[in-house]
């Protein structure tokens, strides 16, 4: 498989390079590319500039211990104004964090964001913020393996800052819940041609009829998955794969 690296346009100039260019990738994927893939000049890659998430053919032109610079080919791809689907996520157990944020990567997700609920641990501010850094590193891996346009982000939010934000204009918010008298597919089929969701994801234990009553009196639909309960971990890449699906955009 062709490896794919994720380059930022040149600083301040936010612009996209045109095919013949010449750029080096970042340190981190430079080491990647010359220790573990061991490229050498005329290797193919694929190289995402960010954020406008353009997609280039390209081939290694040069190679070292610590540096390794590619020529751009053709444009492959550029993405559209499709499904923008945030997954908010009550935060579970942090080491149930890497296995959401790799497979909700893989499965579609532009944003992650995870929520301290009532029902989630109590984590130390700093803990979580080293933990944040990680994270990202774990959606850049995922991007680069399951061919995005961009890599995710990662941040962590208060509740009533995740709800008001997903109660603009242009966002459809839904609420995961096994006591929801309608179906995911049932408050889909509702949207329409919703541009932005927003599937909130509560903790092991669900959310609390308070936290319920505050998100259904934001605007937020609630919605059964299925038949099964699904583990925390588990809920929220199934739910986005069966949105992106429904919504026709997988």
């Amino acid at each position: 498989m062709c490896p794919r690296f994720f380059v930022e346009a040149a600083a301040g100039a936010g612009m996209v390079p045109v095919p013949g260019a010449e750029l080096s990738l970042p340190p981190r994927d430079a080491y990647h590319a010359a220790h573990v893939l061991r490229l050498h000049p005329g290797d193919p890659c694929e190289i995402v500039i960010e954020p406008a998430r353009v997609l280039f053919s390209a081939r290694v032109i040069r190679a070292t211990d610590t540096q390794v610079e590619v020529r751009l080919g053709e444009v492959m791809s550029v993405a559209g104004g499709g499904l923008w689907v945030t997954l908010i996520q009550a935060l579970p157990e942090l080491r149930s964090v890497d296995v959401i944020v790799a497979k909700g990567t893989e499965v579609g997700v532009d944003e992650f964001v995870l929520v301290p609920a009532a029902g989630s641990p109590r984590v130390q501010e700093d803990r979580l913020e080293e933990r944040v850094e990680r994270w990202g590193k774990v959606a850049l891996e995922a991007a680069k393996q399951s061919k995005q346009l961009a890599v995710p982000r990662v941040l962590v939010s208060g509740l009533e800052q995740a709800r008001a934000r997903t109660a603009a204009a242009g966002w459809a918010s839904v609420v995961l819940e096994p006591s929801a008298p309608d179906a995911l597919e049932e408050v889909l089929a509702r949207l329409g041609s919703a541009a932005r969701v927003a599937l909130w994801v509560g903790p092991e234990g669900g959310w609390t009829k308070d936290e319920l009553a505050a998100l259904a009196g934001h605007g937020s639909d609630l919605a059964r998955l299925g038949r099964r309960i699904l583990r925390a971990e588990t809920a929220g890449p199934v739910a986005v794969a069966v949105v992106r699906y429904a919504l026709r955009d997988w």
